[in-house]
């Protein structure tokens, strides 16, 4: 019975102290809640933590597709920062209605880059094989 009394103590001083910062979920009926809508509440937390989370990652991939740039004299870097660009837009949902706002947007980034960066190129060496290639995957 002490046992028990010490942690109820310890509770109370830790939600005191950190209120809802605790590492637990409270699941007893607080404030009028169920055990149901405590699991509820926790779920939808959780989900709207992993959305959150998702788009600041896609938020610093479109950060960083921003801060590529192409040389105007080495073609062999243009090269590298088109395949970089290839990858990340290969690594989107395919079809369009499956991408998150965010995967919209970092799709629309990083397809204006890798136009920009093919005429770039073409301009320079209109025969090049690999940037040909890349040139006919993206329709350009």
């Amino acid at each position: 019975m002490l046992s028990e009394a010490g942690k109820k103590a310890g509770r109370a001083i830790g939600n005191s102290l950190w209120g809802n910062k605790t590492d637990y979920v409270r699941l007893g009926d607080l404030n009028g809640n169920s055990v149901g809508n405590a699991r509820e509440a926790a779920r939808i937390q959780a989900e709207a933590d992993e959305e959150r989370i998702e788009n600041e990652l896609v938020a610093d991939q479109i950060r960083h597709v921003m801060e590529l740039n192409y040389s105007s004299t080495n073609i062999d870097h243009n090269i590298n920062v088109l395949a970089e660009l290839d990858s990340i837009l290969a690594s989107l949902p395919t079809l369009s209605w499956n991408r998150s706002d965010a995967e919209k947007k970092l799709h629309k980034t990083a397809k204006a880059k890798i136009m920009m960066g093919i005429e770039i190129c073409l301009s320079k060496e209109p025969n090049n094989p690999i940037v040909r290639r890349i040139a006919d995957k993206y329709a350009y």
